[in-house]
This record gives structure tokens, C-alpha cells and sequence, in this order.
């Protein structure tokens, strides 16, 4: 029973994050560092750099900066941006922030 609760709570964070990234219109790298965040939880940068390895250390900092900007991930803990130990987790869904010009008429 164990191991179906955790298929099914694995597809359900996957399936979160992938709506989530056509929301926001990500790119599939940025969709895929969104996923791995939501199916664990919270990770840090040292712990997904190696389940990106073909992703540059400066590329997966804009990433997470991104995600972070349209509020799709949270920080925890203090530490500077740069920081390998500092740790990312799912921010609540929410829509996309979007920008409204009203014109007088």
C-alpha cells in the first residue's frame, strides 16, 4: 500500500508542476527544475545540480530566480541566492501575476 501512495503522490506532484509551468509559459528546462522541487518537496541547489548535469551552475541560478519571480517556488532559510544549501519548495498555486493597463475613457 505504501509504494501505491507513493506512485500516486509522485503523478500528483508531477502533474502540479506541469500545470503549473504551462500556466507561467516555462521552458522545458525551467519546467523540469519546477518538477523535480515539487516531487521532493523542497531541494537545494547542491541537490539538484546533479539531476541536471548538462545544466551550468550560473543557468540553474536564473532558473530558480525565475521560478521564484513568478511565485512557483519559495526560499528557505536565509542564505544568499548563490548559496548550494539554500533550499526551494513549492509556493501554493496561484494564477499568474498579470500586468492591466486601464485607459481612462
Amino acid at each position: 500500500m505504501r509504494q501505491l501512495e507513493e506512485v500516486n503522490d509522485h503523478g500528483t506532484s508531477i502533474t502540479r508542476a506541469d500545470g503549473q509551468s504551462r500556466i507561467h509559459g516555462l521552458g522545458l528546462r525551467q519546467s523540469a527544475v519546477l518538477a523535480a522541487i515539487y516531487w521532493a518537496g523542497m531541494a537545494s541547489r547542491g541537490e539538484l545540480e546533479p539531476r541536471f548535469p548538462q545544466v551550468s551552475r550560473r543557468s540553474l541560478q536564473r532558473d530558480l530566480k525565475l521560478l521564484l519571480e513568478k511565485d512557483l517556488i519559495r526560499e528557505t532559510g536565509s542564505a544568499k541566492l548563490t548559496d548550494p544549501n539554500r533550499s526551494y519548495v513549492p509556493a501554493p498555486d496561484r494564477k499568474p501575476r498579470t500586468t492591466h493597463s486601464f485607459r481612462k475613457r
